[in-house]
């Protein structure tokens, strides 16, 4: 699989010249093997200030906006979307809201208890790695993936 420059790749395991892994562009997203040499290991802070979490998100027309949380903590407030697309027009929404609190470069998202929707980001410099626990929403309508950070509006 030929991955566009600057893509993520979630790496499972290297065999000689190839490596097998997760990545995601604008062409979709899948387990894939990989020229190894073709890759480069992406810097991040393991232990990021509330401020790089900030502000929106986009996985594809899914998207996460995270603010810093209203309550006065060192927590996060997370507003989320997601959209699955299946065949004749049939489309399933996701959505969820609520404040989380960081562990270093890794957030554990619960909504409202323990069978509601749970989000689990990674943040990995200009990535997140989002996976969820298949309860945020209509059938495959998913926080899960890479997901990259919205560029700031345009100022006319």
């Amino acid at each position: 699989m030929r991955v566009e420059p600057g893509s993520p790749v979630l790496v499972y395991t290297v065999e000689g010249p190839w490596t097998c892994g997760y990545s995601a562009d604008r062409h979709g997203a899948g387990p894939a093997w990989f020229r190894s040499a073709d890759l480069r290991p992406i810097a991040y802070d393991l232990h990021p200030p509330l401020a790089a979490w900030i502000p929106t998100w986009i996985g594809g027309e899914d998207r996460v906006v995270i603010t810093l949380s209203s309550n006065g903590t060192a927590a996060l407030h997370l507003r989320g979307n997601a959209t699955w697309h299946g065949n004749a027009g049939v489309e399933h929404f996701g959505d969820t809201q609520g404040d989380a609190t960081p562990s270093g470069n890794y957030l554990h998202f619960v909504e409202e208890g323990p069978n509601s929707c749970t989000i689990d980001l990674t943040l990995l410099g200009s990535f997140i790695l989002a996976s969820d626990n298949q309860m945020c929403g209509g059938m495959n309508a998913r926080f899960q993936g890479f997901w990259r950070r919205s560029p700031p509006p345009r100022r006319r």
